[in-house]
């Protein structure tokens, strides 16, 4: 758990960047509320490596770390 630093869209995909430097970006095309800073994120583990993100107690998307 965290919480957004700060967050971008670019071709309707977000990119969350994170109070500790963690950059996460979106990799699936779902739709989801614009988040804002502070909002609270909860990442999880999936299956293969993969990864969820949920800002807000939205929807899950699916994630990858960046850096």
């Amino acid at each position: 758990e965290s919480t957004v630093d700060s967050a971008r869209q670019v071709d309707g995909k977000w990119t969350f960047r994170l109070p500790d430097g963690a950059v996460w970006s979106q990799t699936d095309n779902e739709i989801i509320r614009a988040p804002r800073h502070g909002s609270k994120v909860v990442i999880r583990k999936g299956a293969m490596g993969s990864y969820f993100l949920s800002v807000d107690g939205q929807k899950s998307v699916r994630a990858k770390r960046q850096n």
